[in-house]
């Protein structure tokens, strides 16, 4: 059964219990019952009632708790995952804009030799170089960049380790 006709179930149950004990209470009246005469079955079906009316409303809102409770835990769950789903995309995608940073960073020094080699300046136009030159420029030059962010990875491991 679904949750909404369990609710209404319960009110109706509810409703009908209450109904009972008014016409119960208005029997006792009609007939002059008093409390001295607690031993009256009459009186102890009233009284039944009352406890049950009381007893259902107690369970209705514990109940109404618990379903709540299930409802916002599952609501979290889901957010939780959602979140989760959106943190392991979000380091996926920084692995692989780490990936293009390093290609970016071993292919520029070569970029730049070459961009050297490529100007039209009146030194390289009397005399081109040979292909050697470029060669002879663009290691060391690697060389120097790869050692520059050797030694800076190190220093920020060591920045990292002590903060």
């Amino acid at each position: 059964m679904t949750l909404h006709v369990l609710e209404k179930l319960i009110v109706a149950q509810r409703k009908s219990v209450s109904e009972t004990r008014d016409h119960v209470r208005a029997l006792i009246l009609k007939l002059a019952l008093t409390k001295a005469r607690s031993e009256d079955p009459l009186l102890r079906i009233l009284e039944a009632l009352a406890s049950l009316e009381r007893a259902e409303a107690e369970d209705f809102r514990s109940r109404g708790q618990s379903i709540t409770d299930l409802v916002y835990n599952l609501i979290n769950v889901r957010n939780a995952q959602a979140a989760q789903r959106g943190a392991d995309a979000a380091q996926q995608e920084s692995r692989d804009l780490g990936r293009i940073s390093w290609i970016t960073f071993i292919s520029g020094p070569l970029i730049a030799v070459s961009g050297i080699f490529g100007m039209n300046v009146d030194v390289l136009i009397n005399k081109p170089p040979s292909i050697r030159w470029y060669f002879v420029a663009v290691i060391p030059f690697s060389a120097l960049v790869l050692a520059v962010a050797f030694v800076s990875i190190r220093v920020n491991k060591r920045r990292g380790a002590k903060g």
